[in-house]
């Protein structure tokens, strides 16, 4: 795999993927208080194992969740948030943390032009 540095950081430059789990808010909260920084209902966090996370260039990037919610459709992908911010490439064990989709969904569909 071809890979550059940035700052002691190698970054693949081939498209990465990563199964996370979402996060509990609370522990979520108490992580990033400690920098100052508020995590609200605007955003969701996911994974907290240390070596997996997001990376310097991920920002904007989906995270998606293939499945469906009724049993006569088959599986959709849906777009559960964007990359935001977190440790860097999972340095430490803590979460990333997303934009919700969800939470700017009217805004969204309020600026889309059909």
């Amino acid at each position: 795999m071809k890979e550059f540095h940035i700052d002691n950081i190698t970054t693949p430059t081939i498209l990465q993927g990563l199964k996370q789990k979402v996060a509990d808010d609370s522990i979520c909260r108490e992580v990033f208080i400690k920098t100052n920084i508020t995590i609200t209902e605007q955003h969701i966090c996911l994974g907290g194992i240390k070596g997996y996370g997001s990376c310097p260039g991920d920002s904007g990037g989906p995270v998606i969740w293939t499945g469906s919610f009724e049993a006569d459709v088959s599986d959709r992908n849906y777009l559960l948030g964007v990359a935001s911010f977190g440790p860097l490439c999972g340095g430490f064990n803590a979460p990333s943390v997303y934009a919700r989709t969800t939470f700017f969904m009217k805004w969204i569909l309020d600026h889309i032009r059909e």
